[in-house]
């Protein structure tokens, strides 16, 4: 028997889109099968994880309800919520989820003083999402680029490649980044895996892409990249997922 207490946990996921990140969230959550985890999201979530052990708490009960606008009165709402949250969970660590999460937890943190560690977590590369945009950061963005990566205590990305890019563009120490790979359910992929799905024949090569269906995931390349292929050869392109993208 352990004499270990477990760690009370906050964990912010400023989404109200179920996608990869929050299902890494989720994964989290039923991964620690705690009952000292919160997580605090957007409503439009909280049923997804009804199932866990944590306690939710709704960003909206404290008018906070644009969980992407990273504007500076935005952005300011979520930090200060963030902090009056903290301080009433009393937690040992505050998990950022998500750039955005990670953006609106280290200005709460820069703005407040607290008693407890902050990690972030950025799951995608930034310069891509604003390539998504057509646009690069403004200097507001930047700022808050600059400071979710010197604020926590560490960061954690999924892939090189992230690891990478803010290094390349943004300056991040290495010595602040831990690069851990997104944790999967396996007893959930072998359910799903042995469900029937009808599939084209497999009578040709076959390309597949799992995700979110949106604008982040760059699908004009993926296409433009396949028409090609299929140039020199038979091929099968398959997209698996939802998103605002499907259409």
């Amino acid at each position: 028997m352990s004499d270990v207490t477990p760690l009370k946990i906050l964990l912010i996921l400023p989404s109200n889109q179920f996608g990869g990140a929050e299902n890494v969230a989720l994964n989290v959550l039923k991964g620690l099968k705690d009952d000292r985890c919160t997580l605090v999201t957007q409503e439009a979530l909280s049923g997804f994880f009804t199932l866990t052990n944590a306690s939710i708490i709704r960003f909206e009960d404290f008018d906070c309800h644009r969980p992407y606008d990273l504007s500076p009165l935005n952005a300011l709402r979520y930090a200060i919520a963030i902090a009056r949250i903290t301080r009433r969970v009393r937690p040992d660590i505050v998990l950022g989820l998500m750039h955005n999460g990670t953006f609106f937890a280290s200005l709460g943190f820069a703005l407040k003083r607290m008693r407890c560690s902050l990690i972030g977590s950025i799951h995608g590369d930034i310069s891509g999402y604003f390539n998504s945009l057509k646009r690069g950061p403004t200097p507001w963005e930047r700022w808050l680029i600059r400071l979710s990566i010197s604020v926590p205590q560490q960061v954690i990305v999924p892939s090189k490649g992230v690891y990478l890019d803010l290094i390349d563009s943004f300056g991040a120490e290495a010595k602040k980044l831990s690069l851990i790979p997104n944790g999967v359910d396996l007893v959930q992929v072998l359910e799903a895996a042995s469900t029937y799905q009808e599939m084209p024949p497999k009578d040709r090569p076959w390309i597949l892409t799992a995700c979110r269906l949106s604008p982040q995931k760059d699908f004009l390349t993926l296409l433009r990249a396949f028409s090609l292929i299929v140039q020199d050869q038979l091929a099968t392109l398959i997209i698996v997922g939802e998103g605002e993208s499907r259409p």
